[in-house]
């Protein structure tokens, strides 16, 4: 297997809007967990300009942009400051972006997409990527919002039009694609009525060709938690690689200033050892390490711990709607914001 793509990994979210402050904070915690290479947004609301310096903050910078008009479309292809990939845009359509991804001696197709939810626009984008499907002569990925179903499995609570359907089944199968599927939940969007869902759809998804899973043999694509958004983020790993947290450096949480011992934690380690000032910065370190496991609690397995019950009460969901799950879902939701905001 080679070695040119061994850190590929690509966030792909129909967020719904990227300028709120709940948004921005989602987007930090999904940053901090996974540190995608490449981060595809859709659904924007707003142009990049906006937010341009709260990506740069995040270290992230634009590859290729279809912007949205007004609230409707745009997409965004982030990269790391730290890929290495030489990436160009190939073509851009307000309904997907296409760039190639060049590493070594070997080079991919990714494109971005955000299908309309208008029916007459989403047949336009089926015929356009027939089109350019002849001139992508390398592996071809494709991952976002299609915003259309395959199977009648694909949904849950809501129509299932036979002719929509086959119009993308046809398309996939024109264009040589193959579903890579996805771990976790079966499906990606969800819409409540009344506190309930009433209706989940399997709208995001990776399709890729022979020659890119070939390339490529143990990607994987996991549904994540929806915490946020009415789509759940999609997150393709190019394996089960898990990088070593062991290694990570220390960092001061801003949370640990709320409360009310953590000033006395600091002054009782400084003032314990005359000594030079590092040797003093590594007490308040060690004992600020102790303070978080011991007493304030690791504000990121609070998270992480407060996602899996979210993604376990939404796989139940998926499979009965009743009053009282709802009820708590909204609980947990409510929780995870106000971790989010210590």
């Amino acid at each position: 297997m080679m070695n040119a793509f061994n850190d590929l990994s690509i966030l792909s979210w129909n967020i719904t809007g990227v300028v709120s402050s709940e948004g921005k904070r989602q987007t930090r915690v999904l940053i901090h967990r996974y540190n995608p290479m490449l981060i595809v947004l859709m659904e924007t609301h707003c142009q990049f300009a906006r937010v341009a310096n709260f990506w740069q903050g995040l270290g992230y910078v634009k590859c290729a942009i279809s912007e949205a008009t007004g609230h409707a479309g745009g997409i965004w292809i982030l990269k790391s400051i730290n890929c290495n990939y030489v990436i160009d845009i190939v073509e851009t359509y307000f309904q997907a972006v296409t760039v190639s991804l060049k590493s070594d001696d070997k080079m991919w197709f990714f494109t971005g997409v955000y299908a309309s939810p208008r029916i007459t626009n989403r047949d336009n984008l089926w015929g356009y990527l027939k089109n350019i499907r002849p001139h992508l002569s390398s592996p071809w990925l494709l991952m976002g919002d299609f915003n259309e179903i395959m199977f009648p499995l694909e949904v849950k609570g809501g129509e299932f039009l036979i002719s929509a359907a086959r119009k993308f089944v046809d398309t996939i199968d024109t264009c040589y694609l193959i579903d890579l599927g996805a771990t976790e939940s079966q499906y990606t969007w969800y819409r409540k009525e009344g506190g309930l869902h009433k209706i989940a759809k399997r709208l995001d998804r990776a399709l890729g060709d022979s020659d890119w899973r070939r390339l490529f043999p143990e990607a994987y694509v996991e549904n994540l938690a929806r915490c946020y958004s009415d789509h759940r983020p999609l997150l393709l790993r190019r394996s089960g690689f898990v990088p070593n947290r062991q290694a990570r450096p220390f960092r001061f949480q801003d949370a640990w200033l709320t409360h009310e011992d953590f000033d006395n934690i600091v002054k009782t380690a400084w003032d314990r050892n005359h000594a030079d000032i590092t040797t003093r910065l590594n007490k308040v370190r060690k004992e600020a390490l102790v303070f978080n496991d011991e007493v304030f609690g690791n504000i990121f397995r609070r998270k992480k711990d407060l996602e899996f019950q979210i993604c376990k009460i939404q796989k139940r969901l998926e499979v009965v709607d009743s009053v009282w799950l709802n009820l708590r879902e909204r609980e947990l939701q409510k929780q995870y914001r106000e971790v989010l905001q210590q």
